[in-house]
Formats: C-alpha cells, structure tokens, sequence
C-alpha cells in the first residue's frame, strides 16, 4: 500500500510540473477523437486515399505476398500486379493493416501521426529555437497547430516527423547527442518516404553539413554521418524502390508515356506564388493568413518598435489584423480567403502587364530595402533593435526564404523550362522533386514559434499596464487553431471532389456487396469484374477481382489491352483520351457520358444512354461482370444482361449488375 501511494505521489507531482504540457496532449488527442467515437460512420476523404493507398495495404495483406519477389503477381489490382509496385514489407503503416483491420489501422495511423508531430515539434523549439521558459505558452500553442494539420495519411510519418528529425540533427550537431536521437533516426524510415520529404529533408542536412565546413571550418564528422545513415537505412527499407529505378523493373512502366507539357513561365510563377500562400493539399501548412501575418507583425516590430511615435500604429496594426482575419475567418473561411488572395496577387503580377509588373514589383522591394539600409545608418534606435533581435530576424528571413525557394521551385518543376531535361533523363518522370514543398510544414511553424516570440518580447507594445504583446501572441495562437480545428484530411479536399462528403461505412458498403456476392454464388477469384460510375476500390475492398484500378506504376502493356475496351468511348471525348492515354494511372471504365466524374452517387439520378464497350476486348480479358452505380438503358448494345439492382440504405451507392453474355 506504501509502494502504491508513493508511486501515486510521484505521478501527481509528475503531472503538476507538466500540466501545461498534459492539456495540450489532450486537446490533440480532442481532434482525432470523432475517429473513435463515430467509428466508421466518420467522414473520410477518398481522393488520393481510398481511392489507391488504402487499398494497396488492404490487398497486399490479404494476399500473404508481404515477402514475395518483385515480379510476383499479387492478384485482385488490374488482373494482378507485380509484387514491387506495392512498396517495401518493412513499413511500419504497412503492417498496421496486417495486425489491425482496416478501419482500425487508418485511425492509429491518423493518431500516430498527431502525437508524433506535437512531441516532436515540441521537443525541437524548446531545445532549440525557444529556449526560455517564458514561452512555454507559445511553444505548446505552435505544436498543437502542428500536430493537428490535415496532412496526408498515406505519408505516414513522412511530414509529422520532421521536427522530430530536426531535432536529433540539430541535437547531434551542437554535440549533445544522446543514443535516443540516434535511435530516432534509424526509427523514422521504418514508418516515412524518402520520396515523400525525406529526400529534401536528407539534402537539407547535407547543405547545413556543407555550410559548417564552409563557413566554421568544422568538418562535422558525427553530422555527416547522422545524414549518411538515415539515408542508408531509407535506401534498405525501401530497396525494392532502388532496385526498380536502378536495376530496371522487369516490365515497360506506363509511366513512360506520361506526356512532358510544360506550362508558361506565368502559368508556372503563378503556380508557385499559389503554394507559398496556400500551400498544397498534400502538405498542407494552412498558413496563408494567420502566420504570414504574424511573420510581417514580427518584422515590422523588430525595425520600428523602438521608434516612440510608432506606438501606436503598431497597436492598431496588430489588433487591427487580428480583427481583420478573424472577420474573415469567420464570415468567409479561411480556403476562400487565401484563395481570393492569391488571385489578386496572380493577376497583378502575372497578368495582362507580365514582366513588366515583376520587374516593378523587384524595383519596389529593392527601394524598400535601400530605403531600410538609409534609415538604419540615420537612426541608431533602427539598428539598436536590429542588433538586439539580429538572430531572430535572421532565423525569419532565413526560413522565410527557403519557403519561397522551394513554393519557387515547385512552380517551375512543372513549367516548359524543365521539359528538355525531363525527356533527356527518365528518373526525371519518375521522382517528383517538385515534392520539396513537403518541408514547407516544418519551416511555417518554426516561422510561427519565432514570429510570436518576437511579439511575446517587444515590451513596446505595453500600454498602460496591458501586455498587448502576450496577448496578441494567445489571440493569433487561437485563430490559427480557429482555422486548424475544423480541417482535417477529410475536409482539404480539392473543390473538384468537394462534394465527396461521406463516411466509411457508406462509401465500402460492405452488406450491399456482400448480397452482390452472394447472389453471383461463385468463388470471387473464378472471375473478373469492371466498375462504372465509381471507384473499383470499393469492389475490391470486398473482395473482388477487377480488372480495372488505379495504381502510379503498373506494366505498359496492360495499359494497351484495358484501352481496347474503352477505346470508343474514349474517342468521343479528347479529355478522357488525353488523361487515359497521356497519364493514365486510373486504369479505369471511362464513359463520354460520365467524364472524369468517378463518384456517382445514388442520390445524383445519372443514367447512360450510349455506353460503347468493345466486347472483342472483353472477352479477351475474360470480363465476367460489370458493376455500375449508374443505369446503363442501352446494356444489350454491349452485349451485358441485366441481373438486377443491389440497394442498401448504409450505402452511398446503388448497384446495377450486369453480366456479359
């Protein structure tokens, strides 16, 4: 009784000490706390999820072809698909399907990776950027805003963990390594994707390597070797990748008839000017209102705080932009507001008066910075506050910098400037270096944590007897949770699949299928089915064999054979047969009638009049059945019978069976 009473003691002293820290681990474990109360009756996001990787895992488990050769088939996917399209068997999210069901996996994997992003985020700006313990407040703040961010599920680890990351190198560099961030460091490519982030982030680490040689003289051997073995462990576990790029595939990928159009050098500015306000829906940082202004407060008070008649303005700029977002916050959303915000931009400086507006717009800032370089020779309050705050203010620009670097180079990745190079050298195609924006998390809330601390410290803003400072700090910390709180990755979807607004459970409608399987009463692997009208996902999520699916590498040569099917109805519209034939990961059952539109739901009504599937083609590809959540009033044409129409009221979709005679 003794032993258990002290041990109480020494938890409640624990969590005295900590309380701050407790409360912000419970309010991140609030946001992903509806995936386990709702269960699957949670709304979920299907583009780019359960559309593809969600089923990858699911398929690949069921097969027990974890540790299978490269080229051995996995079935169920497109007729069969080679084992190494399906990524490495030593991935942590992987195998969170193999022990888990489904459902299950994708919330440990949601909750793993908002846990994974507070600590670490946390550990990383008290450790080395927020030093004092008088800005635990914003150190919580920033991570919570982290942790929570909508990023993409699939990626794993791949965003969350980089502060994590961060935080061993930068531990390992000042020679304070323990043989936890070591640890860390093998751990975090068991669960992440070199392709993903860690690519960028490893050459990061290899610039800041290059910077201490260069700059301090210090060859940084323990530096060195940290970058050099998380990228030897990245190389292990995802050696079925580097074999493929280097050692060939053993198939002709489709990826080699991707088309390389290249945008203008506007469309492509442009494009990059929208990613450094509103970020990508991969990676989404969410901070094209909130931290932008805290960014620009915090420059402003750096250079005009000890200025006495700047008092004021600096007041009424700072409450005055705290009113101004959250007015709009509220009355508009935050996603129409950047989006209008980076239109504006894009059409002053890449519309009818491009390059002439770019031009001006480089002479303004170079006059502001001449004009700055002036008032601090003139002013010794200028250059007393610029020296007091020199590192912080170089942290800002440094940071602020790479995020326009990289928003930079992720609109020229696609521009007609790279093109050449594409086409010259292959790897080009298959490795997306516009990906570096996948650090741009990382960097926006540093900027965020460095931003408000600048604010935190300005004593200037002091007015009678309110720290306007601290407040505006908390104010800005709560509006960007304003904005956080409601996202998730459900709900950053794209404004093309914004109406895809269903839950699991309704979209795998596994009791309607299961009386399809039922009714059809033979074993599922004994024939072959293709869907219209909606994701072959959901079919193959219970269980049965397509042959059409969405995958990012599978052989050319099936790409041939599916088109024959298809081929008259891609031939009534240019779109679906340039998407098909110059991209055409969706290996899918495109109809002229239907488009691009792959989420016909019941309540939408849609019909086919005109289907022209080439029965040639599908017999030769042993096409059994045809699922359709659409009615299809010409069937016979195509040679299909109507064996009747599945419903069920947990299902989104209503099924119309047809069979091919």
């Amino acid at each position: 009784m003794e032993a258990l009473k002290s041990y109480l003691e020494r938890v409640n002293a624990l969590l005295r000490v900590n309380f701050l820290f407790v409360i912000a681990f419970i309010i991140v474990l609030l946001s992903i706390a509806p995936c386990y109360i709702l269960g699957q009756d949670v709304v979920i996001r299907v583009h780019d999820t359960f559309d593809s990787y969600f089923i990858w895992y699911k398929v690949l488990t069921d097969s027990n072809m974890l540790f299978a050769g490269q080229l051995d088939t996995v079935p169920i996917i497109m007729d069969g698909l080679p084992r190494l399209v399906y990524g490495s068997e030593f991935n942590v999210l992987l195998w969170l399907y193999v022990i888990f069901d489904p459902f299950t996996a994708y919330v440990f994997n949601l909750t793993a990776m908002r846990v994974v992003g507070f600590v670490g985020m946390y550990l990383l700006l008290k450790n080395h950027f927020l030093k004092e313990e008088k800005h635990i407040i914003i150190i919580l703040g920033v991570a919570i805003c982290f942790a929570i961010l909508p990023l993409y599920p699939p990626g794993g680890l791949s965003v969350s963990s980089l502060p994590l990351a961060l935080y061993a190198f930068l531990n390992i560099r000042a020679n304070k390594a323990t043989k936890t961030d070591w640890l860390i460091l093998v751990l975090i490519p068991l669960y992440a994707s070199i392709i993903f982030s860690y690519l960028f982030f490893l050459m990061m680490m290899g610039l800041l390597w290059l910077w201490d040689v260069l700059r301090y003289r210090d060859w940084g051997l323990k530096l060195f070797g940290a970058t050099a073995l998380m990228t030897v462990v990245f190389i292990l576990v995802e050696y079925r990748l580097v074999l493929g790029v280097f050692f060939g595939e053993g198939f002709v990928s489709h990826r080699t008839e991707f088309e390389l159009t290249g945008s203008s050098i506007p469309e492509s500015l442009a494009k990059g000017l929208k990613n450094f306000i509103q970020g990508q829906y991969h990676a989404p940082s969410l901070h094209g209102l909130i931290i932008v202004f805290a960014v620009v407060f915090a420059v402003a008070l750096i250079l005009l705080s000890r200025i006495d008649h700047a008092k004021i303005p600096l007041l009424i700029l700072g409450l005055g932009g705290i009113v101004g977002m959250f007015g709009l916050v509220i009355l508009f959303g935050y996603d129409y507001t950047t989006r209008v915000m980076n239109t504006v931009l894009s059409l002053i400086l890449f519309g009818s008066f491009y390059p002439l507006s770019v031009i001006l717009t480089i002479g303004f800032i170079g006059c502001l910075i001449l004009l700055l370089f002036l008032l601090t020779k003139r002013y010794e309050t200028i250059r007393v506050s610029i020296r007091e705050n020199y590192d912080s203010l170089k942290m800002l620009a440094l940071l602020l910098g790479m995020s326009a670097l990289f928003s930079l180079w992720y609109g020229l990745w696609s521009s007609i400037l790279l093109v050449p190079w594409k086409e010259e050298f292959f790897i080009l195609r298959t490795i997306q270096l516009s990906r570096i924006h996948w650090l741009h998390p990382l960097l926006w809330y540093i900027l965020f944590a460095v931003s408000l601390s600048v604010i935190n410290n300005t004593k200037s803003l002091n007015f009678k007897d309110i720290e306007f400072g601290k407040v505006i700090v908390l104010v800005l910390i709560i509006i960007q949770l304003v904005v956080l709180l409601p996202n998730n990755w459900e709900m950053a979807a794209t404004p093309v699949d914004a109406h895809q607004r269903i839950t699991y459970r309704e979209f795998h409608a596994e009791d309607l299928f299961q009386q399809i399987e039922d009714d059809i009463g033979l074993s599922q692997e004994s024939y072959r089915i293709i869907n219209i009208g909606f994701h072959p996902t959901v079919s193959q999520y219970n269980g049965f064999y397509t042959l059409d699916g969405y995958f990012n590498n599978y052989p050319l040569e099936y790409k041939y054979r599916f088109r024959n099917i298809i081929g008259y109805e891609l031939a009534k519209d240019t779109q679906l047969q340039d998407y098909f034939d110059n991209w055409g990961s969706r290996c899918y059952i495109m109809t002229a009638e239907l488009g691009l539109d792959f989420f016909c739901t019941k309540d939408r009504g849609l019909v086919i009049n005109n289907l022209e599937l080439n029965i040639t083609a599908m017999n030769e590809m042993n096409v059994s059945y045809v699922f359709s959540a659409v009615n299809i009033t010409n069937y016979a044409d195509s040679n299909l019978q109507f064996n009747g129409l599945y419903q069920h009221s947990e299902s989104v979709w209503d099924i119309y069976l047809y069979e091919l005679i």
